[in-house]
């Protein structure tokens, strides 16, 4: 009888839930199907707000810029509380040398690439100059690039995210 007992208060605690639940789930449901038509009517009336409103747009800009900052601060640990566990067993069986050595190389080939895909990609899109307009040959140029990546990897806390 206490078995019982205990299902039926279970039942009878978790029943708001579970309706709760269902009505969830039948609104995303029935949104999923809007949710193009949403985002683009949402993404034209931030447009509209950002254009006239000029403190709702400050207001969102705080709020964005407060949130990438705890980012900063937060994905760190967050990365460093999730991984210590990993490196701390693959240091005690002893195998952290060439899978680490092969980690590290397989995310820097991944960011540089990425990095050099995206600048390719916005040069061509925006139509930016591929020579800046001080320097007029390839040399300047590669070394101007070089430079500013120096500073970006040793200064930009989001560099190494």
């Amino acid at each position: 009888m206490a078995v019982f007992n205990f299902r039926f208060r279970h039942n009878l605690l978790f029943a708001p839930v579970r309706w709760v639940n269902r009505q969830y789930l039948g609104l995303t449901d029935r949104l999923e199907k809007w949710l193009p038509a949403i985002t683009v009517a949402t993404f034209i009336g931030g447009i509209f707000l950002g254009k006239y409103s000029p403190g709702f747009s400050s207001a969102i800009n705080r709020g964005v810029s407060a949130f990438i900052d705890g980012y900063g601060v937060i994905a760190p640990l967050a990365i460093f509380f999730i991984l210590s566990p990993c490196l701390a067993r693959l240091l005690s069986i002893g195998r952290a040398g060439r899978f680490g050595g092969y980690a590290v190389a397989w995310l820097a080939t991944r960011r540089l690439l990425a990095c050099v895909w995206g600048a390719i990609f916005t040069a061509l899109l925006f139509r930016f100059p591929l020579l800046p307009e001080q320097h007029g040959n390839l040399f300047d140029a590669l070394k101007q690039s070089f430079t500013s990546f120096l500073w970006m990897a040793t200064h930009n806390t989001y560099f190494y995210a």
